[in-house]
């Protein structure tokens, strides 16, 4: 068994399909219109010679327009149908004698947008040609027909083809480059999304595995070897348990920095409303924060302290200790630890991570800014 794909239609072709939906339901306007056309001719000026031929042909309208409304008739069948029409309805009022009285109304608009929308320029002069020879024959049909009105009325119709054709062509092209660039767009923020993934993994990967597995080869002692072993397990189950249970935003960052303090001294201090459901952003934050705790906690020793404050702003994640200090100008490019880890990671939330260090301590600032949406609910 073979199949084989039906490629979705195109943005112009949907268009194409909407706009003749819409000029069906206006045959019905255009109906009414040539009724009411019908019933303002002016008795005293304009006497209608058959008012039974201009109510058949009235009818005939107002059938046609009810029966085009039908699923069952197709595109070229509507159009083809609305041309004959119209083109009666132009030969109606000289043939019921209303000397000058036009009773046409919309159709004749109504075929020419819907050659415009379904033909080829040479359908829509076709149809403008149709009609035109109409309007100038009214002058032979019937008395009270000027031919200064009959030009006016071909003039008429060539622009409205002209415009019409050049307005819905105009009009596709900006649907399909739109839908191209939105596609263009969607399959750049794939892109960007698979990056940023693989540069999460990628910190993962540094922040438990390699990172223990690099302790555990300077280690002799079996038992140290289980407590880290232990430690980077349950990072991870934190790191999973994130991303389906996420708690609030204190406590988050309270449950992350615990985790890899591994019972050293490290305080953690929040100040302002916390973040009831935190969105990956903020998750990003937390991340970077506990490694720069990470970091603090293995190379110092000494006591660290996290401060997390959340105001108009955004939220501001602090980590300060009083170690020696490191240069962060001489961390190679290949040290995951603050290049993708801490840097990266906030970067990659939107925000900006600034760092400063001495022989007195290291400051971690992280700065995540604050959305329109929480600006606005704020």
């Amino acid at each position: 068994m073979t199949s084989r794909t039906v490629p979705a239609s195109r943005p112009e072709q949907r268009l194409a399909s909407d706009a003749l939906r819409f000029l069906r339901r206006f045959g019905l306007v255009a109906a009414l219109w040539s009724f009411l056309l019908a019933v303002s001719v002016p008795p005293e000026r304009s006497p209608v010679d058959h008012p039974t031929r201009l109510w058949v042909g009235i009818g005939v309208v107002v059938t046609w327009a009810v029966v085009s409304q039908h699923p069952a008739v197709r595109a070229r069948t509507l159009i083809v149908g609305w041309l004959l029409v119209a083109t009666f309805a132009e030969l109606l009022g000289p043939l019921a004698g209303t000397n000058g009285w036009s009773v046409t109304g919309g159709a004749a608009m109504l075929v020419i947008a819907a050659a415009a929308v379904q033909g080829t320029r040479w359908q829509v002069a076709l149809v403008v040609g149709v009609l035109s020879l109409a309007a100038l024959s009214r002058g032979v049909l019937g008395t009270g027909w000027s031919l200064g009105w009959s030009l006016g009325t071909v003039l008429m119709f060539s622009f409205a083809g002209v415009a019409m054709w050049w307005l819905f062509r105009t009009v596709a092209e900006g649907v399909a480059e739109r839908s191209r660039l939105a596609s263009a767009l969607a399959a750049s923020e794939r892109g960007r999304a698979v990056a940023a993934e693989r540069s999460e993994s990628a910190a993962r990967l540094h922040d438990s595995v390699l990172q223990t597995l690099a302790e555990i080869g300077r280690r002799d002692d079996a038992a140290q070897m289980r407590e880290l072993a232990t430690q980077a397990s349950a990072e991870l189950r934190l790191h999973l348990r994130a991303r389906t249970d996420r708690g609030t935003l204190w406590e988050r960052l309270d449950a992350s920095v615990t985790t890899v303090a591994a019972g050293r001294h490290v305080t953690v201090s929040t100040v302002g409303p916390d973040v009831p459901a935190p969105d990956d952003r903020h998750l990003l934050l937390v991340a970077a924060a506990t490694e720069a705790v990470r970091n603090a906690v293995k190379h110092t020793g000494s006591p660290v302290r996290v401060l997390g404050e959340h105001g108009d702003d955004g939220v501001v994640l602090t980590i300060a200790d009083r170690g020696g200090g490191f240069a962060p100008d001489a961390v190679p490019d290949d040290k995951l630890g603050v290049a993708n880890s801490i840097v990266g990671r906030v970067e990659r939330a939107g925000g900006t991570a600034t760092v400063t260090s001495d022989e007195h301590g290291t400051e971690w600032i992280l700065r995540l800014p604050a959305t329109a949406r929480e600006t606005t609910d704020a």
